[in-house]
């Protein structure tokens, strides 16, 4: 008899504790909630950078478009990468020359640019 008592009671207990757990669907709903707001981050950032490449192509040019790259806007400072240092010294060289003016007028949120040198190779086809 004292058995079934407590197994009724584990039972009982048991039953209590699995209506508490949140569902799969509850934990399903929470993390698209959060993949939505993650992806809405990564494309408002995303279309920052593409405007910055479409105003560096039209200004900069073709070759130095291959060789120079945005890689961050934050806080109104874009940043460049560029594959060495030459083209860092190029990059940093059309910048004083008008290009800073020019991606500051095109593009939306930047205030101001800098250029360092990345580990990103040329783009295929480039020596």
């Amino acid at each position: 008899m004292q058995r079934r008592s407590d197994a009724r009671s584990l039972g009982v207990r048991l039953d209590r504790l699995r209506s508490l757990r949140p569902s799969p669907v509850d934990r399903a709903e929470r993390v698209g909630s959060d993949i939505e707001q993650l992806s809405g981050d990564v494309l408002r950032r995303s279309r920052g950078l593409v405007e910055v490449s479409e105003v560096l192509r039209r200004s900069a040019g073709g070759e130095m478009c291959q060789r120079v790259w945005p890689v961050r806007l934050v806080r109104g400072t874009l940043t460049l990468g560029a594959t060495d240092a030459g083209w860092r010294a190029r990059a940093d060289q059309w910048l004083r020359a008008g290009g800073q003016r020019m991606l500051v007028e095109g593009c939306k949120g930047v205030k101001k640019v800098k250029v360092e040198v990345t580990v990103r190779r040329a783009m295929p086809g480039m020596r």
